[in-house]
């Protein structure tokens, strides 16, 4: 990458203005802050000690603070994490870590789900755990195997790749560094192992001298004060009534006469003059071509293999799936824990510690979870479970991490009580704390599990009930999760039959193909299996949370994307979701988003963060009863929303990407020659169709279900009594 940019910037010249940014002075001494922050009595603190530690301009540097930060707190057999969890005095680990984005450097670590008064006791124990690293050195095989990951972790082309690019070149741009020292992987990693190679203590050092040493610091211990945003209002208020009573009547009178001006200009569209100057694709410059990155479908002894030809960079990318939709009903809350917990526990008689270790030398990681694939091509009420296990490696460790994946799969700890209770709390305080970042999609998910049972599961999996499962883990639960957990393991072995996708170097698929069909286990094939009957969901329902922050979703039966209507529809949301939706709930109401997606199994909108819940659900009945007349249907505003409904179907796909994508088109009936049906019905939509859709849209506008996330004052405003407390 830094060869192919310095290739492309060899005709331009180093621009010669510096952009000079205020520097924080130093600290003489750490400070403790007392921060209040939104939550009632029944939430405890987050407690965190903050160093500001280096400054930007050292690349090699930047990589040690981030290995140290892996090295300390990343994994379960990581030292400072290990301490911090062991004590017993939180529920898991703060937003820790290293932060290399800003000119001034910062290095933090806390823990949440604290009682104040064992705030002394965690800063304590911090600082503690990085003294006793200090005087007895960090563990020489951790480093080695964290460093190994690192490397892996930076060769590896994931989704995010091409934003982590542009992201380095962001920051080295914007403090005035070597932009393609920056890329340069290769120069990274070997300066910073000669740097370790040179000074053994290389790690330790940085602990004496930018943690312990470093006066730099802030403790903060952040407590919960149900009336936080009360006193925020207030004082707000106060401030700008003092700045109204300063201001002359003409004053005011002008600023009233721009505000609404402003109003006005947000509202009104642009000129068509405006528009034309924007660069535009047309339809004819869609390619029609089919995908060109596909996977095979191959047995392996009566298991299916699906492998997918692609350009890894020497990296190998394996996912071993069971299907699990024959599980007793009853065990399926449970499944969501039972993967997670089944790659941090140990197995084949080594403990957690050493599993953990094993699984750095060789990986970057093995990791698992379940997914609800709802919907096929042709239906929206079949639907699979599959618990998904995999990681990815360099080629030369391939042999070892798939003997770890067996390993982890077929011979885990699920008897051990403590690390169960462990697990299970700080899976519980990261769900809690994603209830707010990620209330659109627990919204969501509720407002569609009364549509089918495909919907059900599917909330049951990732939705609230996640969060409630895991927080009924405790001492006088544990033994009934010990049983559930090891039911749904000898259904893994006993009845689940097995797909394993593969992305990786052409001479090791064999070798991989082989792996699979010697596992234990089954070697059914997948077949469509009867859906469970769950209970019934009222048509409303409220989720209560603590802030004045609001999320909101309406639901409506989906259709197949086989369906006639079906790329019409998909049209339509886009434009309703960028047009109708944005201004209304957006624009005018001030959410932070809205949206409408049709997922197969589900016609849905949403609104995020969104001070106005019940106009904006009357804003979704809007769309779905009116939304012919809500849409800008004009030639070029459908083309524009064909030409981005496209390029969803053939995505570009980075080599982390490719197996779960081959899962989910093998498992929903998707080939080739679909795509390229549904690519060309999509390319020929026109107002009729979408005219038709509409139709179909108003005419399900009874069976809509809806989910509001919010406070009591906004459920009871809003008439909700159905409540989910999480």
């Amino acid at each position: 990458m830094a060869e192919f940019l310095g290739r492309g910037l060899s005709g331009f010249k180093k621009s010669g203005n510096v952009i000079e940014t205020l520097i924080q002075p130093r600290l003489q001494q750490a400070v403790r802050k007392d921060v209040p922050v939104p939550g009632g009595a029944e939430n405890n603190c987050t407690v965190t000690s903050a160093w500001m530690v280096n400054n930007a301009g050292d690349h090699v540097e930047t990589l040690a603070f981030s290995l140290l930060e892996d090295v300390l707190l990343d994994d379960d057999s990581s030292p400072v994490k290990a301490a911090l969890l062991d004590s017993e005095l939180g529920t898991g680990l703060s937003g820790c870590g290293y932060d290399s984005d800003p000119e001034q450097r910062n290095f933090v670590i806390g823990l949440k789900g604290v009682e104040k008064k064992d705030a002394e006791a965690v800063f304590s124990l911090i600082r503690t755990s990085l003294k006793t690293l200090v005087e007895n050195g960090l563990d020489s095989e951790l480093v080695k195997n964290m460093l190994h990951r690192k490397e892996l972790h930076l060769r590896a082309i994931g989704s995010s790749w091409p934003f982590s690019v542009m992201s380095s070149v962001c920051a080295a741009w914007t403090h005035g560094e070597d932009i393609l020292q920056a890329l340069d992987l290769n120069f990274l990693l070997e300066s910073l192992k000669e740097r370790m190679s040179l000074n053994p203590r290389f790690l330790e050092e940085m602990i004496d001298i930018h943690l312990l040493g470093n006066s730099h610091r802030v403790d903060c211990v952040f407590y919960p004060d149900e009336s936080h945003f009360q006193k925020e209002n207030t004082v707000i208020k106060t401030a700008l009534q003092a700045v109204k009573q300063k201001m002359s009547p003409d004053r005011r009178s002008k600023l009233a006469l721009r505000s609404k001006k402003l109003a006005e200009s947000m509202e009104m569209a642009s000129s068509p003059e405006a528009l034309a100057t924007l660069p535009k694709l047309s339809i004819s410059d869609v390619s029609t071509e089919p995908p060109s990155i596909f996977h095979r479908e191959e047995q392996s002894n009566g298991k299916l293999f699906l492998p997918t030809k692609i350009q890894t960079a020497g990296v190998c990318y394996a996912d071993l799936c069971f299907d699990m939709s024959e599980l007793p009903v009853e065990l399926i809350p449970h499944l969501p824990f039972f993967a997670s917990f089944m790659t941090r526990t140990g197995a084949a008689d080594k403990d957690y510690i050493q599993m953990a270790r094993e699984e750095l030398a060789c990986s970057g990681g093995i990791s698992a979870s379940v997914t609800s694939i709802s919907s096929t091509a042709t239906s929206i009420d079949e639907f699979r479970i599959i618990l998904k296990a995999g990681g990815h490696c360099l080629e030369e460790d391939l042999p070892a991490m798939l003997g770890l994946m067996k390993e982890r799969l077929f011979s885990p700890e699920l008897d051990n009580a403590e690390r169960i209770i462990l697990v299970a709390s700080e899976l519980a305080e990261h769900a809690r704390s994603s209830l707010i970042p990620r209330g659109q999609v627990f919204a969501s998910l509720r407002a569609q599990a009364g549509l089918s049972a495909a919907t059900y599961a599917n909330n049951l999996l990732h939705g609230i009930p996640v969060l409630q499962q895991v927080a009924s883990i405790d001492e006088q639960t544990v033994k009934n999760e010990i049983i559930a957990l090891k039911a749904i393991h000898k259904h893994l072995v006993k009845k689940a039959s097995q797909i394993l996708a593969w992305s990786g170097p052409a001479e090791k698929e064999n070798s991989v193909s082989s792996w699979l069909g010697q596992l234990p286990g089954s070697c059914m094939g997948i077949e469509t299996h009867k859906p469970p009957v769950f209970p019934a969901v009222a048509d409303t329902t409220g989720v209560t949370i603590k802030g004045n922050t609001s999320f909101t979703a309406a639901a409506l039966p989906g259709i197949p994307s086989n369906h006639p209507l079906s790329v019409s529809a998909s049209v339509m949301m886009r434009m309703l979701s960028e047009g109708y939706l944005w201004d209304e709930v957006r624009v005018k109401k001030g959410a932070y988003g809205a949206g409408a997606s049709l997922d197969g199994t589900a016609i849905t909108f949403y609104s995020y963060r969104d001070p106005s819940p019940a106009t904006s659900i009357q804003t979704f009945k809007n769309a779905m009863s009116k939304g012919i007349s809500k849409i800008d249907i004009n030639p070029r505003s459908l083309e524009d929303s064909i030409i981005a409904s496209v390029k969803g179907m053939d995505p570009a796909i980075r080599p982390s990407m490719a197996n779960g994508l081959a899962i989910l088109r093998e498992l929903k009936g998707i080939t080739i020659d679909l795509i390229a049906e549904h690519k060309a019905r999509l390319l020929a939509v026109n107002t009729d169709s979408i005219t038709e859709f509409a139709e179909l849209l108003k005419s399900r506008e009874s069976d809509v279900r809806i989910c509001v996330v919010g406070n009591q004052d906004v459920l009871d405003s809003m008439k909700i009594n159905n409540r989910i407390e999480p």
